[in-house]
């Protein structure tokens, strides 16, 4: 082979590194966007209390019936915890499901995504909620 042959040969290398990059670097902010716009909403096994939380589990709304103002404060907060639990949980399976079907299950990120989970669950337990 020649020099030139060796260059255009690098080159043409170089050139699909690039394009993969590019296609990998495309393929992660799809999956950023999709995670992000993961809403979920969720309410108690009765009903009583509603509420919708994004992917981290942080809470975008909090809704109650009339049967809500009955049940006294303590089960109320105690709905609500589980609600904001199950959406969490809810939330977490629907990040990692789709960055597994992105990326594969034995991707780092997804990974990443599970020990985030795990680190950032919401620390108020059933138990405590009365």
């Amino acid at each position: 082979m020649t020099d030139s042959a060796e260059v255009k040969e690098a080159l043409l290398k170089l050139d699909r590194q690039v394009a993969l990059s590019q296609r990998r670097a495309e393929q992660m902010q799809q999956l950023a966007s999709d995670i992000e716009a993961i809403r979920v909403e969720i309410s108690s096994p009765g009903g009583q209390v509603n509420v919708s939380v994004d992917a981290n589990g942080r809470l975008l709304d909090v809704g109650f019936t009339h049967q809500a103002f009955v049940l006294g404060p303590d089960r109320v907060r105690s709905l609500l915890l589980q609600a904001l639990d199950e959406g969490y949980e809810e939330a977490t399976r629907r990040s990692i499901a789709l960055a597994t079907d992105a990326l594969g299950p034995d991707a780092p990120t997804v990974a990443g995504l599970r020990t985030n989970a795990e680190r950032y669950r919401p620390q108020a337990k059933q138990e405590d909620a009365g």
